[in-house]
């Protein structure tokens, strides 16, 4: 019952995520040599059995960070690691991937310019990029965090830049799911009393939420980016 409970009042941002990253990964073919650039802990990895993956990660994050900003407090399992260093430095020859994953981390890169310039550099031609950033995120994971989310004009000025082409740009979970996401955060970070309170004040909205429709795009979750590399054959 509780678990019915949260499904209704709470969006599926992350499965929405999930899906699409799955679909993405699906549809490249077999034997595609992949980097999953930022991989953290791979939750990807089981995924990409019919393709040659390879992990990258800078490997310090321990799960703990320094401050109060949001921290799972969990040992952080990287899992194998096939290239170690900065996600803008990747020590690999030019045109060594067919394609390229990042997901849920280019709010934790100081020189984003210069990541997406490198995975131009890693990519052969016709290879894809697939990127899942979050927006309007607030501070996580620090102090390895820089920003709050990268707009669609961001994504296609610099692919441009880079001989990559904006093959798709969409936002997610918009304006309705992202005020149920913070209303639920600000309801869990309060206690005794003030938790009941609040708690009765947003339920109406929380219950109402699934029928909401036409909302905002925006504030929204996250966005959803596949970019590909300029070539006149291009990878199916």
């Amino acid at each position: 019952m509780k678990a019915l409970l949260r499904r209704w009042l709470m969006p599926e941002n992350v499965e929405h995520r999930h899906r699409w990253v799955r679909a993405q990964l699906a549809a490249l073919p077999a034997g595609a040599v992949l980097l999953d650039a930022g991989c953290g802990t791979q939750p990807y990895r089981a995924d990409c059995a019919h393709l040659t993956y390879q992990a990258q990660d800078f490997g310090h994050y321990t799960g703990q960070g320094t401050d109060s900003a949001l921290h799972d407090g969990n040992v952080w399992h990287y899992g194998k690691l096939d290239y170690t260093g900065d996600i803008w430095d990747v020590d690999a020859p030019d045109g060594s991937f067919d394609a390229i994953l990042c997901t849920e981390v280019f709010e934790h890169i100081p020189y984003p310019i210069e990541t997406l310039a490198e995975f131009s550099r890693l990519l052969k031609p016709g290879g894809v990029v697939l990127l899942t950033v979050p927006m309007n995120c607030i501070p996580h994971q620090t102090p390895y965090f820089f920003t709050t989310g990268l707009s669609a004009e961001w994504y296609a000025r610099f692919a441009t830049e880079f001989g990559l082409e904006l093959e798709h740009c969409q936002t997610y979970a918009g304006a309705a799911d992202f005020l149920a996401q913070e209303l639920v955060r600000l309801v869990t970070s309060l206690g005794g009393v003030q938790k009941i309170l609040v708690g009765a004040a947003v339920l109406p909205f929380l219950l109402l939420r699934p029928f909401v429709r036409h909302a905002p795009e925006h504030p929204c979750i996250g966005v959803l980016v596949k970019l590909q590399k300029r070539s006149t054959q291009r990878l199916k």
